[in-house]
Formats: structure tokens, C-alpha cells, sequence
């Protein structure tokens, strides 16, 4: 079966089991970069330097190499307001903000960046601690869906999500029976 989207409630309880960890900050940043459509091993590949400013503050948005992206092209990453926040919160608590070295910390060792692996089963711990039986990948389902309900054109959609072909978005796009209903309501003939 294919993961759904996440919905509002589930998000909130995501936020909060990830907020009693034992990384609460780092936990709830890494979650809530992929609500903003980053794959989830996408965030263990950001360094310092890639999304901070000089100042120490956040970028709203900020480039991943080709190398570190699934498609291997560069990606510019979009964070929601919420990432931006769950970001500021984690910086406070970082231990280091060298420019070389993980924005996504390891707990084990600062200097090395989190594996892929650990950043998935994290977000599936607190998945399951929050009641969810789905995959990490129902975050960057819940970041298409979301921009569909809210207006966003599909290719905008494809490009937050970095899809090579716009018809892979589409399969990211839920849609349930009241919203066909309403939308074909709308058809006059």
C-alpha cells in the first residue's frame, strides 16, 4: 500500500513526541525539514555552511550540492515557517556552528555527519511514539498535499520536491472523494 500524507493532527503529535526525546531540538529540525519536502537523508548532507548566515541566523532557503541529492543535481531547499523555527531553536542548542562541519549533528561524534540510517529511524522512533503507522515519507507527502490544498501549480510542487518529471509529484498528491466532489460541483455543464 502506498504511504499516505500525513494530516494536521499528526503532525502536532509528531512535534510532540519529538519535543520529549533526548534531542528534542535536533529530532524536531530533522522531522521538520522534511515537512518542508527534503528527503529525509537530505538533511544529514547540509552543512553549517549551507544554511546558516554569518551572523549565526537561519537562510530561508539554501542550496544542496549534486552530489548529496538523490537526482544528483544541485537543489535549492525552501523552509517552511515552521522549519525555520524548529532551525533557530536547534542552533541555539548546537555545539558547533563551524562552517565545514554537519548542521544535522551526530549525537555519537560532532564532527561526523548523521548517516542517512540514523536520521530515518529517528524520525520513524518518534513516528511510532506518536501513534503513526507510516513511513518518513509520508513528510514530503504531507508538504505536497499541503501546497495542493493551498493553492500551489503542481510544477511549483514538483520543483520543492525536486522531482525530475512532474508526473512523480502527482503520485505524492492525495486527493479524497469531498475534494473531487467540490471540485467538479464547479463545473457548470
Amino acid at each position: 500500500m502506498a504511504t499516505k500524507a500525513l494530516q494536521d493532527n499528526e503532525v502536532k503529535k509528531l512535534k510532540v513526541a519529538a519535543k520529549i526525546g533526548r534531542n528534542p531540538e535536533r529530532d524536531w529540525c530533522l522531522i521538520a525539514l522534511c515537512l518542508s519536502g527534503l528527503r529525509v537523508a537530505e538533511p544529514t548532507k547540509i552543512l553549517n555552511r549551507d544554511i546558516l548566515n554569518e551572523d549565526g541566523s537561519i537562510r530561508q532557503s539554501f542550496t544542496l550540492r549534486g552530489k548529496d541529492v538523490k537526482n544528483g543535481r544541485n537543489r535549492l531547499c525552501y523552509l517552511t515557517p515552521g522549519a525555520l523555527k524548529a532551525a533557530e531553536d536547534y542552533v541555539k542548542v548546537k555545539r558547533s556552528l563551524e562552517p565545514e562541519r554537519p548542521f544535522i549533528e551526530s549525537q555519537v561524534n560532532i564532527h561526523n555527519k548523521m548517516a542517512p540510517n540514523t536520521a530515518a529511524r529517528i524520525v520513524k522512533q518518534h513516528m511510532v511514539s506518536a501513534g503513526i503507522e507510516s513511513s518518513s515519507h509520508a513528510l514530503r507527502k504531507y508538504c505536497a498535499t499541503t501546497l495542493r490544498k493551498n493553492g500551489a501549480d503542481i510544477l511549483l510542487i514538483s520543483r520543492v520536491l525536486s522531482h525530475k518529471d512532474v508526473r512523480t509529484t502527482m503520485i505524492y498528491l492525495s486527493m479524497d472523494e469531498l475534494e473531487v466532489e467540490n471540485a467538479m460541483k464547479a463545473l457548470k455543464y
